[in-house]
């Protein structure tokens, strides 16, 4: 028994020494192969990187000096003095510098200076941009500072506005505050908020739904006051006329401002804070005028 069972215990463990040789030599193949092929994607990566950098590199968020295919990145991303031909899509933070881009749209913070925007700009977050130009419209939702810029297609904002030495050449659609210095409005301008504007110029109709508007040397067209809504009791509601809460509204022209159409309050219940050297060229309707 012994005699037969030694030689089949060496032939097993010959036979287990071969299997184990041959998976290991097999892992070593699988190993080298695999080691090569990722090899082969890194040098492929690295050559689409050169074309467009946001394909493939994901730890990167830092471009300069590149000519971009397309941005599509989810993270932080800084752009700085690289020309992107297609859309920009950014879920993160944004940092633009020095750069042109095509169509934009972000959903996190937004900072963008030195720059041209070719396309339609959609921005989800707060955001300041500086001495940079938008050739087509803009969206903001969010806080939003805009400062030595311009605005040639349409601006819609939902969110605390403040602009500085800026020119909005297209419509413009504010939801929030609006607090501007030193800017150029050339076409219609809605307001749902207070206003408070300084060395500003209007060449259209302004209309604000606001319970205070302030002007401080201003040159504008006509003025039109949105009415407010109101909580009337159930008996009222069905004839506004009979409501008894109704908020006064109130304007304040101070400085040189000069309206040169009219000022129009939709509920009637204006009042004109006029100062010394301000002007109404045009009518005062549903309002007084008190002097300053």
């Amino acid at each position: 028994m012994r005699a037969i069972f030694y030689p089949k215990l060496l032939a097993l463990s010959l036979a287990g020494m071969t299997v184990f040789l041959v998976i290991s030599r097999a892992n070593g193949a699988y190993t080298k192969k695999q080691q090569q092929r990722e090899n082969r994607i890194s040098r492929k990566t690295k050559d689409l990187d050169k074309k467009d950098g946001f394909n493939f590199v994901i730890d990167n968020t830092y471009y300069s000096n590149q000519a971009l295919t397309s941005v599509h990145r989810l993270g932080k991303t800084i752009l700085d003095q690289v020309i992107v031909k297609g859309s920009t899509e950014v879920q993160g933070h944004l940092q633009v510098k020095d750069s042109k881009l095509s169509t934009v749209h972000v959903q996190g913070r937004t900072n963008i200076r030195d720059s041209t925007i070719q396309g339609a700009a959609l921005i989800q977050g707060r955001t300041e941009i500086n001495n940079t130009q938008f050739i087509s419209d803009l969206s903001i939702q969010g806080k939003f500072f805009i400062s030595g810029s311009t605005v040639k297609g349409e601006l819609d904002t939902q969110g605390k506005f403040e602009a500085l030495h800026t020119t909005f050449e297209d419509r413009v659609s504010i939801q929030g505050l609006f607090e501007v210095k030193d800017a150029v409005f050339q076409k219609e301008v809605d307001i749902l908020g207070k206003v408070y504007v300084k060395r500003t110029s209007f060449g259209d109709t302004i209309t604000a739904v606001a319970e205070k508007v302030f002007l401080h040397d201003v040159t504008a067209q006509d003025l039109y006051i949105g009415e407010i809504d109101q909580d009337c009791c159930e008996r009222c509601k069905k004839d506004s006329k009979k409501c008894l809460n109704k908020k006064i509204q109130e304007v304040t022209l101070s400085g040189k401002t000069t309206l040169k159409g009219s000022i129009i309050f939709e509920a009637k219940n204006g009042i004109i804070l006029l100062g010394k050297e301000a002007k109404i060229e045009g009518e005062v309707i549903g309002g007084t005028i008190k002097r300053l």
